[in-house]
């Protein structure tokens, strides 16, 4: 090899480990504002519009922020579907507050790891026929559990297109919060 190519070489190779380099912190900027933004959205609530004026879905609530989603969409029923949860303060302040307001409360315990069965997605969709409007429906992160009945309503209560599920099934707790 001449000086020339080694000289040309060895700027190649540094532009290259240059640009891996910026790729690399590129990626871990992108990565860090995902994070960042999925945090802030599961700190709010992870509070989402299903079907405007009936039903609404979130992440379990701390007592100020449920009172403030039960104000601001007119909430006249709650679906959790952690389950009951007798002796957990969450639980106790949300059946407090459903007491206080007059609202309908409604406990339907899904498994976040088992698959759900069609008497349950019957008995599901019966709670959402027959509850008061507009319902907010919760589970723990407001994503899996929240997603699949608002796939139920949607699909069996207001027979809506098919592509709205994926609005409100497959998105992840980070996309499109209110």
């Amino acid at each position: 090899m001449t000086e020339i190519s080694v000289s040309l070489a060895s700027r190649l190779w540094m532009a290259c480990k240059q640009t891996v380099k910026f790729g690399v912190l590129g990626l871990m900027l992108i990565a860090a504002s995902i994070a960042c933004y999925a945090g802030v959205v599961r700190y709010l609530g992870n509070v989402h519009v299903v079907d405007e004026g009936k039903l609404y879905r979130s992440a379990r609530l701390e007592p100020d922020q449920l009172e403030q989603v039960i104000q601001r969409f007119g909430i006249k029923s709650i679906l959790n579907v952690r389950g009951e949860a007798l002796g957990e303060s969450w639980y106790e302040n949300e059946i407090s507050l459903s007491k206080n307001l007059h609202l309908s409360h409604f406990d339907y315990g899904l498994s976040a790891g088992d698959p759900v069965t069609i008497y349950q997605i019957k008995e599901i969709v019966k709670i959402l026929r027959d509850a008061p409007k507009p319902i907010l429906v919760h589970c723990e992160g407001g994503a899996d559990r929240s997603g699949l009945v608002s796939a139920l309503f949607q699909t069996e209560i207001e027979k809506g297109p098919r592509m709205k599920l994926f609005r409100n099934f497959l998105y992840c707790t980070a996309i499109s919060p209110i």
